[in-house]
């Protein structure tokens, strides 16, 4: 967009360019060229139909985004054609303590296949549900996965993934290469109080399959996500722990913008 562009886009450019050049000078070449990043389609908020030219422009070829509705798929598979962009992750969305949870999973499932998307992220929450029942859904949710060539990566929840503590208890629970975690080390600070958003990923580094790129003020409650490098997340040493070998190649990074979810 040229002259006469509206302040929603300006403001949006400022904060996307604020992280262009945080990458730049802390990431180094190598770095992102070895673990694919991406960005996820909301931090456009209501830019969203500029994304699929803007994204090409700065480098960016990587997409994570809602689950399609059903009637939609088709008009997906075409921007991403007509854009150039490949989708990595697609956000689901279902209550895995309802009884209909396999209904509600199976045709979400479906359109991630359907999209070629590899990776499968559901926020959920145990609640009152016992653990074991929990994690035994989780577990047919992984068979569901495997079946369609695809990896679940669990949100990092008040009560199933808060910390890395609770993320070798859950994960191990589950006991399936299919199902694993996204961390995001702002949720980590926003559902704790004092943690070190770092440590914890070391503790839980085995079982990370993605990362979501998002900074905190950190302080827990708060819902106040500035751009990286502005808040409390120490990005270089996580960077740093992720060029280890403990994380695998197919790692990816999910770029969000400040204030994003």
């Amino acid at each position: 967009m040229g002259a006469g562009k509206d302040s929603r886009w300006t403001e949006f450019e400022k904060g996307f360019s604020n992280q262009l050049a945080f990458r730049d000078s802390n990431l180094g070449d190598s770095l992102v060229m070895s673990h694919l990043i991406a960005c996820r389609m909301a931090t456009y908020r209501d830019c969203q139909d500029e994304a699929w030219t803007h994204l090409p422009t700065v480098g960016i070829g990587h997409l994570e985004t809602w689950m399609p509705a059903a009637g939609d798929v088709d008009t997906l598979r075409g921007r991403l054609d007509a854009s150039g962009l490949t989708l990595v992750m697609l956000d689901a969305k279902c209550d895995i303590t309802a009884d209909d949870h396999a209904e509600v999973l199976a045709p979400q499932l479906d359109r991630c296949a359907a999209v070629s998307c590899p990776i499968f992220c559901l926020p959920i929450k145990a609640g009152e549900m016992d653990r074991a029942e929990v994690y035994a859904r989780l577990r047919r949710l992984g068979d569901e996965a495997d079946r369609r060539d695809l990896t679940v990566v669990l949100e990092t929840p008040p009560d199933l993934l808060p910390t890395g503590r609770v993320a070798l208890e859950t994960i191990p629970a589950v006991d399936h290469p299919r199902v694993r975690v996204n961390f995001d080390p702002a949720n980590i600070c926003y559902y704790n109080d004092r943690l070190d958003p770092i440590a914890e990923l070391r503790t839980m580094i085995e079982f990370v399959h993605a990362v979501h790129l998002k900074d905190s003020v950190g302080r827990a409650g708060e819902w106040n996500f500035p751009p990286l490098g502005q808040g409390v997340v120490d990005f270089p040493a996580l960077f740093a722990d992720r060029k280890s070998t403990r994380l695998n190649s197919s790692h990816t990074d999910i770029s969000r913008m400040p204030s994003s979810a």
